[in-house]
C-alpha cells in the first residue's frame, strides 16, 4: 500500500512476541564450572574407545564427572 509519508512514519509494528529481556536467565546460563584436567581428558578418550557413546560407562571411570558432563564434553571437543 502506498501511504502518505506522515501516516507511514506514525504506523509502526512493534513485535513483542517471545521477547527475552534477560537471555542469561532465560537459557539458564551460569558460570562455566565444567573444567577438565588433562588426566580426565585422557581417561575420557581411553574409556570412549572402549565404550563408544556409552556415556554412563565412561562417567563411571571419572570420579568427578557425570554422564551429562561427558556428553557435553564429547560434543564440544569432537573434531
Amino acid at each position: 500500500m502506498i501511504l502518505d509519508p506522515t501516516i507511514r512514519d506514525k504506523v509502526r509494528y512493534l513485535d513483542r512476541n517471545h521477547l527475552v529481556t534477560d537471555p542469561a536467565t532465560y537459557y539458564r546460563l551460569g558460570p562455566v564450572t565444567d573444567t577438565w584436567t588433562e588426566e580426565e581428558r585422557q581417561i575420557f578418550i581411553k574409556r570412549y574407545l572402549i565404550y563408544p557413546k556409552q556415556f554412563g560407562k565412561i562417567a563411571a571411570g571419572l570420579e568427578e564427572k557425570t554422564a551429562s558432563q561427558c556428553v557435553l564434553f564429547y560434543y564440544r571437543e569432537k573434531k
